[in-house]
């Protein structure tokens, strides 16, 4: 059985019926962080960049680096984690997951010129795009 991501002092009774079963085994390793009892809330944002072959990683790198920089602002998260993936498509996509207390802040952000430069629409192609979180 996969452990829950939501902390007990985070749980509330369920409004929606699950969408696998209790002996659901993930296809791949799967992590939960804890965060401690003072926290009552959390709002994650996702912000990535997706490129498609290897003479586009440094750029896709420079990308992420930006998106990164701007979580240093004062409406920025207090923590995020970074990930990477290939998906089904062979695109490379690297995430920047921010985790914000207080939804204000992630709200103001966002309304910050477009996402403060977080946020900014793909171009086609196989270079680096940054995605809409």
């Amino acid at each position: 059985m996969v452990e829950s991501a939501i902390d007990k002092h985070l749980q509330c009774p369920r409004t929606l019926s699950r969408r696998v079963d209790d002996e659901y085994q993930p296809p791949f390793p799967m992590f939960v962080a804890r965060a401690g009892q003072d926290l009552t809330q959390v709002v994650m944002g996702y912000f990535g960049v997706q490129y498609h072959g290897d003479e586009h990683r440094a750029e896709a790198l420079d990308g992420l680096r930006q998106i990164v920089a701007g979580f240093g602002t004062e409406d920025g998260p207090g923590e995020h984690d970074l990930t990477h993936h290939r998906d089904k498509e062979g695109y490379d996509n690297f995430i920047a997951v921010g985790y914000w207390r207080a939804p204000p802040r992630l709200r103001a952000l966002a309304g910050a010129g477009g996402g403060g430069g977080l946020v900014g629409r793909g171009r086609a192609g196989p270079g680096p795009r940054r995605l809409l979180p």
